[in-house]
């Protein structure tokens, strides 16, 4: 996955991108991070801003970057739509995760559910 002409030893690398994302995840968890969907654009933007400067840097005649994503094949082109389509659900599920585990530390329901519990207002 980097720029070296050996490959990623199992233990390694793929330990240090596991313990990156459960960081992540668990200061979102600590900290209340609200994930709230009118704001989707701005990660699905980053994505799609990389992935061009990816193609432009492949396309100008220099070496790719990554062994998995070199962009001169068809493999390539299936890493980076299923990193796309998958950044979204990333997205939901640590919002799903996250709305959660603050209900139960708060212990008062979400805003959906709350919302969606009311009784009816009686005039």
């Amino acid at each position: 996955v980097y720029p070296e002409d050996n490959e990623c030893s199992f233990p390694n690398c793929y330990t240090v991108h596991g313990i990156g994302a459960v960081l992540v995840v668990v200061d979102g968890l600590v900290n209340s991070l609200e994930l709230k969907v009118k704001l989707i654009h701005w990660p699905l933007g980053y994505a799609a801003a990389w992935l061009l400067s990816q193609f432009l840097w492949v396309y100008t005649d220099h070496a790719p970057d990554y062994t998995v994503l070199t962009l001169r094949d068809v493999g390539s082109a299936y890493v980076a739509v299923g990193g796309f389509i998958t950044l979204p659900i990333v997205f939901f599920f640590e919002r799903a995760l996250f709305r959660r585990f603050k209900a139960s530390v708060t212990g008062q329901a979400d805003d959906q559910d709350r919302f969606e519990s009311a009784p009816e207002a009686t005039f």
